[in-house]
């Protein structure tokens, strides 16, 4: 994304700034615990892996948190009763297997809700990414201010940098 400002132009990296908005509206969600669910017609019946189930037990309150209603239902299998509203177009059961195989995979025994926050605000930022119109670039723009650190995703890449007018300058004059 590239917009104007006061000292020249400013490029956005969409995924990175979604992951850098999504990163920290989950962190809140999972803090706070106050995710919201929206409740499932029919329940989804969902069997893991054993390794994966593990990985389930210790993180479980957490999913519940961010908006996931289910119980445990026999061996390794969960009931789905409910999901956040930012999952409902996708199967239910496959979205919770992968955010538990994501989050085995992203574990790097730091802080688990922190690693379960970047492990969804990756999911999320996917499949948000899309050519965007006017006003929901400046939303973009204004959600990223929002964060703690907006000049950088939760892993470190940067998400945004301002070219100076100077340079752009210069740019112009070598072509």
């Amino acid at each position: 994304i590239f917009a104007q400002v006061k000292s020249g132009l400013l490029v956005i990296d969409q995924q990175n700034a979604f992951e850098r908005i999504f990163y920290e509206k989950y962190l809140r969600e999972l803090n706070n615990q106050v995710g919201i669910s929206q409740t499932l017609l029919f329940p989804k019946t969902v069997t893991l892996s054993p390794i994966d189930y593990e990985i389930s037990i210790e993180i479980i309150d957490m999913i519940r948190g961010i908006g996931f209603n289910v119980e445990e239902f026999g061996q390794n299998t969960y009931i789905i009763n409910g999901v956040p509203t930012q999952f409902m177009d996708e199967d239910e059961g496959e979205s919770f297997k992968k955010i538990i195989e994501n989050f085995r995979i992203n574990e790097n025994n730091g802080n688990k809700k922190e690693t379960l926050a970047k492990t969804l605000a990756k999911r999320l930022a996917t499949k948000s990414a899309k050519v965007m119109v006017n006003a929901e670039i400046s939303a973009l723009i204004n959600q990223l201010f929002e964060t703690a650190m907006p000049a950088i995703s939760p892993d470190g890449k940067a998400t945004l940098n301002i070219i100076p007018l100077e340079n752009l300058a210069e740019l112009l004059l070598k072509a």
